[in-house]
Parts: structure tokens; C-alpha cells; sequence
């Protein structure tokens, strides 16, 4: 995709009585030049980043840093010392003032960095960091939400709460972030639901699937646009990706996860029935949500379309060598006249292979494992079914006979 030039204002402010010193002050310019300024391919910084996550499209490296610059006021001047939104917005607007009646100009997207604090604010095109903030995990989730991106969650009913992705920097402080020589800590990176809502996602390399579309596809990392190949699968209404234990995603294990794309929210999704004494650890525990999601060995799931086309989705493999995952992808069309009716038990396609079978449960297949006794049950729920219909055919047929000999 042909990179667009996206810089970003980064406004240095402290306040009217503030006791930092210069060298402090300068410690904190040196920190945001080496992350907003320095374009070296090396630098694991916010230019990197966001490169990396749209795809080559998002080039911030004509960014300005400005100031030092006094503002007229203390922070009990500011929503009374109550330092959160409020004030973070008060603090950006001054700011802003203050560079416009300099003379100079601000560009369309605008952080400001307060020397005395530590919160962090995000929202459309307008970013708050205090000082002691200034770690790449931190930032790159506020500037998300300066481009428009919402908090992560999971794809599970009963659990609607935001930061459930362990995988997607939109769930900060509550993600496997890397650790970093440089940094401290990096990553992870967004998940393909998420650069999909900011039109950052290389469609020319997404693999999209349809009825036809049964055989293997082999997919490479994510955000490893350098490399030859498919960066992931739109299935439906699911992106699916492999996420390298590498770069940003260096904090967890290589692994194949889904996400659905939902008024906005990114949803990762489970990859298998979530039990309900399971729910409160995977709300309160990052390592069990990754574990109920990821993808690392040889396993099947079942994406449904409609209620008569679902596609069965199976992990084969994960090369980390050469950072390749390969996956099957199978349609099942239950449209009416394509699959022969079929007594419970009776084989399909006339070759038995494991003994195994399918379930369809609310429109959702239910795999049945060979030899499973559940098998049984339905044969014999089947075979009582008709008793009790042959019985309630010669009652009703006995009656019949009964009321023509009364008419008679």
C-alpha cells in the first residue's frame, strides 16, 4: 500500500512552578526523539509501530517536537487537583494555545507531554501522556484511540468487559508485552479486526474464503508484510492470523487466534466451548483468556455463515523456522437436496474413516468422537422414537374402527 504521511504534533509542557530541571527536561526530549523522530529500521519505536500495524500505509516521521513550554497555572489550577480527564483535556487545550500564539503550526494529530505526571488519555487526534508514561506499550494504545480505535474484548456473552485481549494493544496493562533492552517492555501488536476497522489491513493479502474455497492455505505472520505470501483469512464475518513470537509479539508464544469486528470492538474469539465455573479466572486472568483462544497445535474449529453453510477451519501446522502456519479450510452446505437424508448412525459418503460424527446444535456443529457412546443414545433415541409412533399410529387407526362400527 502507498504510505501516507500522518505526522504528529508532540507538545512538551510543564507547569508555572514546576521544579523539574533541565536535565530532566532535556531526559524527556531525548526520550521523545528517540521515539517519535529517530526513523532508524532498527528503533522499535511509535514510527515502527504504527508502520508496522497498517500494513507500510501510516508514516509519522515528519512529526515536530515542540516546546518546553510554561503553562499559566499549577495543578490545583486544573479541576482542583483532581488530575484524570478533565484536566488532561484543559492541560491539551492550553497547550495547543500556547504553540498557535508562537507562531507555529500544529499538525492534524496532537500529543502533549506533561513533565510533572504520569496519566495517560486518548481520544480522536488528540493524545495526553504525562513523562513518566513514555513506554511504547502506553503510548501506542493512546495513540490508537487518537485514531479512532475502541478497547478490545472477547467474544464470550456473559463477559462484555473492555482490555479481554491478551494479544492486541488495545487491552493494555492487561496484554503480553515483550520485554525490551531499550524500552523496557514492547507490543504486542493489533490484531487484524482492528486494522481492519481503520482500513490499514492489506486486503490484496488477506485470503477470503467462499464455497468454494476447500483445500490448504498457508498464511505468514501478521504484520510481516516484507515476507511472501497470505497475512491472514477473512472467514465470514472472522479474521483469522498467525501472531510469530517475534518483534512486538515476542511476549507470548507463536499461535494462531481469531477476532470478529463488532460495532467498532475488536472480539477475539474462543476456540472452544467456554464452561461457566471458567468465566471469573478468564476475566480475571490474562494467561487463562490466551489459553482459551489461541491456536497451537493440530485442531478443528467451526465457523458458522448461515444456518445451512458453516466452514470448518483446522490448524495443521506452525513452522516459527519459517514462519509459516498452515490451515485447512472445509465448506459444509447443508442446503436442502445437497446431503441425503440420513438416519442417525447411517454412514455418509459411504467410506467409514474414524467412526466419528456431527452434532448441529442452534446452527452449530458439534464434532462426535469415534466410538463416542453419545452415538449410541441416538441410535437408540432414533429406533424409540419410531415405536412410539408406530404404537400412536395403531391407536389412532383403532379408534378409527371403533367410531365407523358406533356410526354403523
Amino acid at each position: 500500500m502507498q504510505p501516507i504521511s500522518q505526522p504528529w504534533s508532540i507538545i512538551l509542557v510543564k507547569f508555572k512552578s514546576s521544579k523539574s530541571t533541565p536535565q530532566e527536561v532535556n531526559g524527556v526530549l531525548s526520550q521523545l526523539h528517540d521515539l517519535f523522530i529517530d526513523n532508524s529500521p532498527s528503533n522499535f519505536n511509535i514510527i515502527k509501530y504504527f508502520r508496522d500495524m497498517s500494513h507500510g500505509l501510516i508514516d509519522m516521521s515528519n512529526s515536530e517536537i515542540l516546546g518546553p513550554f510554561s503553562l499559566s497555572g499549577d495543578i490545583m489550577d486544573y479541576n482542583k487537583g483532581f488530575f484524570e480527564g478533565t484536566a488532561a483535556n484543559e492541560v491539551s487545550q492550553e497547550a495547543k494555545k500556547i504553540v498557535v500564539n508562537s507562531g507555529k503550526k500544529l499538525f492534524e494529530r496532537v500529543l502533549v507531554c506533561l513533565m510533572e505526571n504520569g496519566d495517560i488519555y486518548g481520544h480522536p487526534q488528540n493524545v495526553f501522556i504525562g513523562a513518566g508514561a513514555l513506554i511504547p506499550p502506553e503510548i501506542c494504545h493512546e495513540i490508537g484511540h487518537g485514531y479512532g480505535l475502541n478497547h478490545s474484548r472477547i467474544d464470550i456473552s456473559s463477559v462484555q468487559d473492555d482490555y479481554m485481549d491478551p494479544m492486541d494493544i488495545m487491552s493494555v496493562r492487561a496484554v503480553f508485552s515483550a520485554e525490551h533492552s531499550k524500552y523496557k517492555f514492547i507490543g504486542p501488536g493489533l490484531n487484524a479486526a482492528n486494522m481492519k476497522y481503520l482500513n490499514w489491513l492489506d486486503e490484496n493479502r488477506i485470503f477470503k474464503t467462499n464455497e468454494r474455497s476447500a483445500g490448504q492455505v498457508q498464511i505468514r505472520p501478521l504484520h510481516s508484510r516484507h515476507l511472501n505470501g497470505y497475512l491472514g483469512i477473512e472467514c465470514c464475518d472472522h479474521y483469522i492470523e498467525y501472531r510469530a513470537s517475534k518483534d512486538w509479539d515476542a511476549g507470548f508464544q507463536s499461535c494462531v487466534i481469531m477476532h470478529k469486528l463488532i460495532d467498532g470492538h475488536s472480539y477475539l474469539v474462543p476456540t472452544r466451548d467456554v464452561l461457566e465455573n471458567e468465566l471469573p479466572d478468564i476475566k480475571n486472568f490474562t494467561y487463562v483468556r490466551s489459553k482459551v483462544c489461541q491456536l497451537t497445535e493440530a485442531k478443528t474449529i467451526t465457523i458458522k455463515y448461515t444456518n445451512l453453510l458453516f466452514y470448518e477451519i483446522t490448524l495443521l501446522d506452525i513452522d516459527s523456522i519459517n514462519q509459516i502456519a498452515t490451515l485447512s479450510i472445509k465448506p459444509i452446505n447443508l442446503t436442502p437436496g445437497r446431503i441425503p437424508r440420513r438416519d442417525p448412525g447411517d454412514m455418509y459418503g459411504g467410506i467409514g474413516v474414524d467412526g466419528g460424527g456431527i452434532i448441529i446444535r442452534n446452527g452449530r456443529i458439534i464434532r462426535i468422537p469415534p466410538r463416542s457412546p453419545v452415538m449410541t443414545i441416538f441410535k437408540w433415541m432414533h429406533s424409540l422414537t419410531f415405536a412410539i409412533i408406530g404404537i400412536a399410529s395403531r391407536i389412532v387407526k383403532s379408534l378409527t374402527i371403533k367410531q365407523k362400527q358406533t356410526k354403523f
